[in-house]
């Protein structure tokens, strides 16, 4: 398995398995190419290459910040959204400039033979601050049409004919019409502000900034969402396992 993190003030972070040995290290975006060619070759007469795996992502869509590469030939992607204001359609009544938070997606993908990805799961966390890291605390999302889990109530654009295509994903969610799925009364564990939606965007459309006290945590963090994923694939009971029979 290998993961690739990126960040907006870290540098790539690259990790992968091979043979039981783990290799984990940073590099600078501008040095990588150098850095591949200088360190897939030991430096001998014979040029004898390393068993050092060479790993090129496809075209990512802005804004993602984790790529895996499943042992299955699945995709997982996590991708964020930083805070911004969008039109919500509440029941057929616009809310014109509602403040949102920082977003974070975690989509899982099966690639097809030509190439295309086929969508298979996907959820949304939110985040505060404006750097996220691997275990920087994650809220629910605050209003309808999402799990308790973050998995996400929407059921369209299943089909990409790349992964780049994703950077379109978060406009057409939001310009679904909102409802009440899942958001029951006044939003009792999703968020503080004890309203109806209705309420919520009367109160905030037009404001500069989302009350991010508003939110409720969901007990996650980037880094157990990756290992939720990998135990899927090498469960840890197997591991201890392992461990014990050395």
């Amino acid at each position: 398995m290998i993961q690739i993190t990126l960040g907006d003030e870290s540098l790539p972070r690259v990790r992968y398995q091979k043979n039981g040995m783990e290799r984990d290290f940073e590099i600078d975006h501008n040095t990588l190419f150098e850095f591949i060619e200088q360190n897939c070759y030991e430096k001998s007469v014979s040029r004898k290459k390393l068993d050092l795996p060479v790993f090129e992502t496809p075209a990512l869509p802005v804004g993602t910040v984790k790529y895996m590469a499943m042992p299955d030939g699945k995709v997982a992607l996590f991708m964020e959204k930083k805070a911004f204001s969008h039109d919500i359609n509440y029941h057929g009544t616009v809310f014109k400039e509602v403040p949102l938070p920082n977003l974070l997606f975690m989509f899982t993908f099966v690639p097809n033979q030509d190439g295309s990805f086929k969508l298979t799961a996907k959820k949304v966390f939110t985040f505060k601050g404006t750097v996220l890291r691997e275990d920087t605390e994650l809220f629910r999302w605050p209003f309808a049409h999402v799990y308790a889990d973050g998995g996400m109530c929407f059921h369209f654009q299943s089909d990409y004919k790349d992964l780049v295509q994703l950077s379109t994903f978060v406009h057409h969610w939001l310009n679904a019409e909102f409802t009440d799925h899942f958001y029951h009364g006044e939003g009792v564990g999703r968020n503080y502000w004890g309203k109806t939606q209705r309420e919520i965007f009367t109160e905030i459309q037009g404001k500069k900034s989302f009350e991010y006290e508003q939110l409720v945590t969901a007990e996650q963090t980037m880094a157990k969402l990756v290992k939720q994923l990998v135990n899927g694939y090498f469960p840890e009971e197997l591991q201890i396992e392992e461990e014990e029979g050395n």
